[in-house]
């Protein structure tokens, strides 16, 4: 693939941004983020139950913006992982950014969720709970030996990025997302450039969406390892329902994943939810099928209790967990055939 011209784009963000910044005032300097942790009663189904604390993607960040002129605009933004329970990774592990944003719509570079990823995010009746959607969407298979990655999936950010986003007309609007590398280091020798390209459209309560992702790993000795997929997501919110879906198809392992989810505002701070997905794997006798159902008591605008239930049922060779993703609490001895968690939660934001 061509880096020339993403290249290019970064070293003329990187120029624009210099001046702009010592010439303008800081506006809009915020401290923002999120506690949410949980009491989960889990149940691996094979090697017994506990009771465990949960720190679920709980988080700190500060972000601003520059109003250099007229349609021209500096944002940034710098987001951490608050780990409640314990001790946290990197100090800056979230979606980091610099960029540029007007009528013309918004260039960025950084770490931060992809395109494809964002579907998922807007769908999600469950997210970072016990039956978030990533339990079987992101669908993580071991990096080849030798990749700095570990583990690859869908679902992550890109390292090492720079991000278009188109205005929105009509309702339609656009993104684009390359990045030089996907493994930890900042720079490579070999062409290791992934992309992840996304359209919506949105009709007031009804948004769709496709977006189709392409991933390469490398070490610059192994031969590269690539892979992709694509999705297609919906919502709509219809009275005191909100109905969602999404579909995943993807290449290597050659998996289709798929789910649909309702939410019901039952009183002004109660709702009611439910969400199934299921996973149709390559390999044999490794599908899966993941069940949730739960109840939201919003005592603020920024303050909301929850409490669920989900169950994920695996096929014979299938160890997926309703529990692993976005959260701490999650055992990682063999799964059974059924294992499942039971969770109360607090979400606070600020």
């Amino acid at each position: 693939m061509n880096r020339v011209l993403p290249l290019l784009i970064g070293a003329g963000l990187g120029a624009t941004l210099l001046p702009a910044i010592g010439q303008a005032q800081v506006t809009g300097a915020q401290i923002y983020g999120q506690l949410h942790v949980s009491a989960d009663y889990l149940d691996t189904d094979s090697r017994g139950s506990a009771l465990n604390l949960s720190s679920n993607a709980s988080r700190l960040g500060f972000r601003g913006k520059y109003e250099v002129q007229e349609q021209l605009t500096v944002v940034w933004q710098a987001e951490t992982t608050l780990r409640v329970d314990s001790q946290g990774g990197d100090l800056i592990d979230r979606d980091t950014f610099l960029g540029l944003t007007g009528d013309w719509g918004l260039l960025r570079v950084g770490k931060f969720d992809t395109p494809m990823k964002v579907l998922r995010n807007r769908t999600d009746i469950f997210p970072n709970q016990v039956g978030d959607a990533r339990n079987i969407t992101r669908n993580r298979i071991a990096a080849p030996a030798g990749l700095a990655s570990g583990q690859i999936g869908w679902d992550e950010r890109f390292r090492n990025s720079i991000h278009y986003r188109t205005p929105t007309v009509a309702g339609l609007t656009a993104n684009a997302q390359y990045s030089t590398s996907l493994n930890s280091a900042s720079s490579n020798d070999a062409d290791a450039g992934s992309w992840s390209a996304s359209v919506e459209w949105r009709l007031d309560t009804f948004w769709i969406a496709v977006a189709h992702e392409n991933q390469t790993y490398t070490d610059d000795v192994l031969p590269d390892y690539e892979r992709q997929a694509t999705r297609v997501a919906a919502l709509y919110d219809i009275g005191d329902f909100r109905l969602s879906a999404l579909y995943q198809k993807a290449e290597d392992p050659d998996d289709a994943a798929w789910g649909a989810g309702v939410r019901y505002r039952l009183t002004e701070k109660v709702a009611l939810k439910t969400q199934y997905y299921h996973l149709d794997a390559d390999a044999d006798d490794s599908d899966a099928d993941l069940y949730a159902v739960g109840a939201d008591y919003q005592v603020a605008p920024n303050l909301t209790f929850y409490a669920n239930y989900a169950v994920l049922d695996n096929d014979t060779l299938s160890n997926l967990r309703p529990y692993s993703q976005a959260r701490t609490a999650d055992p990682t001895s063999l799964a059974g055939n059924s294992p499942s968690g039971f969770s109360l939660g607090t979400i606070f934001s600020f």
